[in-house]
């Protein structure tokens, strides 16, 4: 497969201040209620990625492979197209507990998936 990834965060910050402050806020929201990973942090860096993946995974199980986001305390997916404009879409997380299932989520159109990305293996 194939994947570009662009750093959008300072065009979202100046064109859709409103929606980069809600979605920052929602990941805010989400630590605080679930992990508190940014408790006492005085400063944060956000990286606001836009990634396009083309291509199929060439008989791999997966057309992205297992990996974490390094010194990514919170990682917000979220899906931008409809899914019958393309194939594809899960998002794989390791399971739960030692010897079980993967699990996959198919999100819809606007969905988010929260995680702590720097310890949740996915793909």
């Amino acid at each position: 497969y194939d994947h570009v990834a662009h750093r959008c965060e300072a065009e979202l910050r100046a064109g859709a201040r409103r929606l980069y402050r809600r979605l920052l806020g929602v990941m805010v929201w989400a630590d605080l209620v679930l992990w508190g990973a940014l408790r006492g942090r005085a400063k944060v860096f956000p990286e606001v990625e836009y990634i396009r993946y083309d291509g199929r995974p060439g008989g791999a199980a997966y057309a992205v492979h297992p990996h974490v986001d390094n010194r990514s305390l919170v990682t917000l997916v979220c899906l931008l197209a409809r899914r019958g404009d393309f194939a594809g879409g899960a998002v794989g997380f390791e399971p739960r507990e030692d010897g079980g299932e993967d699990r996959l989520e198919e999100p819809e159109l606007g969905t988010a998936l929260i995680f702590r990305g720097e310890l949740l293996q996915h793909w």
